[in-house]
């Protein structure tokens, strides 16, 4: 952070002075108590599971430079004259936290801020973006997917005047969540990879995941740029009904940014021809696989030219760009044996793409996958993990494992036990898994499931 003080948060906040010099600089922001430092400002934050309030001792011990509460606790109340920390407080600090990084954001005038949204591919688009901008000037992009009330202001926290473009993941879990981290973050581009079933616990439908991810590009001003997938069904509908420019990205030729001449070498490079709307075409050497990542790149691409970067800067970040952990992420055995991890979400419709492509890089290996639950469905969750397993049964996979809650209903669609085996629990899958499955070189096992399943704690068992 840079030349900020405590005044600034008080006005950005309209919180209390309760002791201390406003004066007083700050030098970077913290939430964790385990994590903060010397000349920091402490947020107490409260979440279901955690009240930050219970540490404020720890991080005044640690010589924090002030503390933001939304009540007075008797550590602050006991304070010594020589313990001078800033206290200010707040009606809500997780309001609060957004309200500072809103006002602190608005003093960098001058810098472009991409927010990037969507029911799959948010992070690896947003990766993307970053690969290729931050090869012409400073770019900031949110760690992994720092992308909620806590982890999107946190990122903006982190500017300073050398930042030219800022690219942040926006991502929902509950409806009215979007406009809240529009407002802190004030994008000056938008981008919407797909509209798919995820998060239904509390959207219910697709329909309202649209109508929630829409207004990222909505509400931009009419000096602004959304960037829309011309494939998708819902988000094919606001083009010509936005007030601000638009770049589409899709396989459809109609597209301004669209592929060509596709060939699959492997599981981990695709050759494509990226087109351009002047007629300008360039070969991408893609150090990934799979159509969903083809739409990653597209999206990135059509950011980087509305931005007016050239097709030859375009090519060299997307050919830089290597696979996130977690997210289809390659994994040789010494065995010879590959294993997939693509463990760090699913929902059904990526669930059935990653899949129809392992059947389609791997087509003479034994094929064996694990998954596990799809979390959020809410009331469609028997649905769809039955409509799973139905789907999956006639694939060709040699071998499925399963393991949750839900997974049940998966495992009584498919009907089969020379098939599948269903597991509750992480330790008895781990232990099954290590009897049957023989490591050879001929050998493929896929993970995907939600991040609450815990996954890769299962690969880390198997490669160790």
């Amino acid at each position: 952070m840079e030349n900020i003080n405590y005044q600034d948060l008080i006005d950005a906040t309209n919180g209390k002075l309760i002791s201390g010099n406003l004066s007083r600089e700050i030098r970077s922001v913290s939430t964790d108590s385990r994590t903060a430092n010397k000349d920091e400002v402490f947020f107490a934050l409260i979440g279901k599971k955690f009240d930050g309030h219970m540490f404020i001792k720890q991080v005044i011990k640690k010589e924090v430079s002030g503390v933001v509460v939304s009540r007075i606790t008797n550590e602050l109340k006991e304070l010594s004259s020589n313990q001078t920390p800033v206290v200010i407080l707040v009606n809500d600090t997780i309001t609060a936290l957004g309200d500072f990084a809103k006002y602190y954001r608005k003093k960098f005038s001058s810098l472009k801020v991409i927010a990037v949204t969507g029911s799959n591919g948010k992070t690896t688009t947003k990766e993307m973006i970053y690969h290729i901008l931050n090869n012409t000037e400073r770019t900031l992009a949110n760690i992994g997917s720092f992308n909620n009330y806590i982890g999107l202001p946190l990122t903006l926290f982190n500017l300073n005047s050398e930042h030219k473009y800022c690219v942040l993941e926006v991502g929902i879990s509950f409806p009215g969540e979007i406009e809240r981290l529009i407002d802190i973050s004030i994008p000056d581009i938008s981008v919407i990879t797909n509209i798919g079933r995820t998060h239904l616990e509390f959207f219910k439908n697709t329909d309202n995941v649209f109508n929630e991810k829409k207004k990222i590009v909505e509400f931009l001003p009419i000096t602004g740029l959304a960037i829309i997938n011309a494939d998708d069904i819902y988000l094919k509908t606001l083009i010509g009904k936005l007030r601000c420019s638009v770049i589409t990205f899709g396989f459809t030729t109609e597209a301004q940014i669209h592929p060509e001449n596709i060939y699959l070498l492997s599981a981990d490079r695709t050759i494509f021809d990226l087109c351009f709307p002047n007629s300008k075409r360039i070969r991408i050497n893609l150090n990934t696989s799979g159509r969903f990542n083809i739409y990653n790149s597209l999206a990135a691409a059509a950011t980087a030219y509305g931005l007016g970067v050239s097709p030859d800067v375009i090519k060299s970040g997307l050919e830089n760009f290597l696979p996130i952990n977690m997210r289809w992420k390659i994994i040789n055995h010494k065995t010879g044996a590959i294993i997939i991890d693509d463990a760090y979400n699913a929902n059904p419709d990526s669930m059935k793409e990653s899949l129809l492509h392992l059947i389609e890089v791997y087509p003479e290996r034994k094929k064996v996958v694990v998954l596990g639950d799809m979390l959020e469905l809410g009331d469609r969750s028997e649905q769809e993990h039955r409509e799973l397993g139905r789907f999956i049964k006639n694939l060709g996979i040699d071998r499925i494992y399963l393991l949750g809650e839900n997974m049940k209903w998966t495992n009584e669609e498919i009907n089969s036990e020379s098939l599948t085996s269903y597991f509750q629990t992480k330790e008895t899958l781990i232990q099954q898994l290590n009897n049957d499955i023989g490591l050879d070189n001929n050998c493929v096992i896929f993970f995907k499931a939600s991040r609450g399943i815990g996954l890769d704690k299962i690969i880390n068992e198997l490669i160790k």
